[in-house]
């Protein structure tokens, strides 16, 4: 008997370029015998509705949709408890959870592929008490996201967070703040900072190359509030993931942070606001479907549905 399985769609990400595509893909895959079924989503948070109330019903459950989209049906699947595999389809602007486990480029490639592969650990972050599978990130990178329309996201794909962040450099001021982990604590300015589980964010932005979705650890990048002669340099490697001596990084499996003011906290593109909160990671909280190597995972073996490391 063929595993049944449960595709949450958002038919509006990435412009709606994919969804035509994917629909056909499915239409194929039903016609060779497999067991599909597809929810489309019209709101924020529903893809988390859906995947928590029919996760159970299903062997395993696509994502198709940017970051956002797969980080709220990750977090339907850990409300479910059903322990099923999430089968990334990434369909959005920046897909940069997608790149990180190597889900493939187009999202009709990855649909093909979902009843294929190997289930490998998938560690989840949390912000507080807001998961997140990729990244929760504060100062510049939640003002640009919030800058970057979705005309203009449509229009340029991942360079809509660079365009939106270069035409308002001179306008963003950061935080004071201290944020600690078990490597040590940085205590003043911060113009951004990522909590990371994944490498990059914003459609590329390198924040933490070194990370693993499968490590049990989180990678912490700090951008200080630097003169304007340092800045760009740091803004720059920043982007590359090139060392620079004005980034703060560390690793941990915790992190506390505490700010002068309430700052929004992007956890793959839900806005969480706090001027305190504390970030920890939960090491193979979810089984990803996976097919063969990817920059920011080191699993290669296979595990048992629901099985940890």
């Amino acid at each position: 008997m063929k595993e049944r399985l449960l595709l949450v769609l958002n038919p509006v990400a990435g412009g709606g370029a994919s969804t035509e595509a994917v629909l056909e893909v499915v239409r194929q895959l039903r016609e060779q015998g497999h067991p599909i079924d597809v929810e489309a989503t019209s709101e924020v948070g529903q893809a988390r509705r859906i995947a928590a109330s029919r996760a159970a019903d299903y062997d395993r459950v696509a994502a198709c949709g940017g970051d956002g989209t797969i980080s709220e049906v990750a977090a339907g699947l850990l409300d479910s408890g059903a322990g099923k595999p999430l089968v990334v389809v990434p369909a959005g602007t920046a897909n940069d959870f997608a790149a990180a486990i190597g889900a493939g480029a187009l999202p009709e490639e990855a649909l093909r592929l979902a009843f294929e592969g190997r289930l490998a650990p998938l560690d989840v972050g949390f912000a507080g008490e807001t998961p997140f599978v990729n990244a929760a990130s504060a100062g510049v990178a939640a003002e640009i996201s919030e800058g970057a329309s979705a005309e203009l996201k449509a229009a340029i794909g991942p360079l809509a967070y660079l365009a939106s962040g270069l035409s308002r450099l001179g306008s963003l001021h950061g935080f004071e703040g201290a944020i600690e982990g078990a490597e040590g604590r940085y205590e003043g300015p911060v113009l951004f900072f990522a909590v990371a589980n994944g490498q990059t964010v914003g459609g590329g932005t390198r924040v933490a190359p070194e990370a693993l979705v499968d490590d049990g650890l989180l990678d912490l990048v700090i951008l200080p509030a630097l003169p304007a002669s340092s800045l760009i340099g740091a803004l720059r490697a920043l982007r590359a993931g090139t060392q620079h001596p004005g980034l703060v990084r560390m690793r941990g499996e915790r992190f506390s942070m505490e700010a002068d003011r309430e700052v929004t906290i992007t956890c793959d593109g839900e806005p969480v606001r706090s001027s305190a909160i504390d970030f920890h990671v939960a090491p193979g909280a979810l089984s990803l479907v996976v097919h063969g190597p990817a920059p920011a995972r080191r699993w290669s073996g296979e595990v048992a549905q629901g099985e940890s490391r």
